[in-house]
């Protein structure tokens, strides 16, 4: 996960945390070795693996290893599922912006745009710097037609980040409301 050189790769180190916890039983931190795995196969972007190993670790602490599981299901369009989960995280037991911004993914995806927006916003208010719960919000704004509050906060993001990747897109989008120079 940190650019670091491993002489394992991840087959190899899934049997080997396997074998750890079934040998060691409650001598290990179970919950947080499944969570490892899962990891290791998100960052390989394998989020069915993900899943799997995610849920394991939630099975055991469903409050440290909410966010993980949740996200895993957002990934796999399994927002169903995954908004309980990533609005108990959101509200009690990681409540950062990553974890609105993730909440307002379900919620978009299972037409709670109202909540979509609120979750979005809060996602800003914590963080500021959260480039992409700007793009967003003005997404999600525009598409429900409220097109002066999406240009506003489009405006907003451009002036935040106008070098970022997003920014360059919104102007070639549309290039009537937000030419290159601004």
């Amino acid at each position: 996960m940190h650019s670091q050189p491993v002489k394992l790769n991840f087959n190899q180190y899934q049997s080997q945390v396997e074998s750890l916890i079934d040998e060691a039983g409650a001598e290990v931190d179970a919950a947080h070795l499944w969570d490892r795995i899962g990891h290791w196969a998100q960052e390989d972007g394998d989020w069915l693996t993900a899943e799997v190993y995610y849920c394991k670790a939630f099975e055991l602490e469903p409050d440290r290893y909410g966010y993980c599981l949740g996200t895993a299901l957002n990934f796999l369009d399994q927002y169903e599922e995954a908004l309980p989960i990533l609005k108990k995280q959101a509200e009690i037991h990681m409540p950062d912006a990553l974890a609105w911004g993730q909440l307002a993914r379900a919620q978009e995806r299972l037409g709670q745009i109202g909540s979509c927006i609120e979750s979005l916003r809060k996602a800003i208010e914590l963080d500021p710097e959260y480039t992409i719960a700007y793009f967003n919000l003005g997404g999600v704004l525009w598409n429900k037609e409220d097109r002066r509050e999406a240009i506003s906060v489009w405006s907003d993001a451009l002036g935040r980040f106008p070098d970022h990747e997003e920014s360059m897109k919104l102007r070639r989008a549309l290039p009537q409301f937000f030419p290159d120079d601004l």
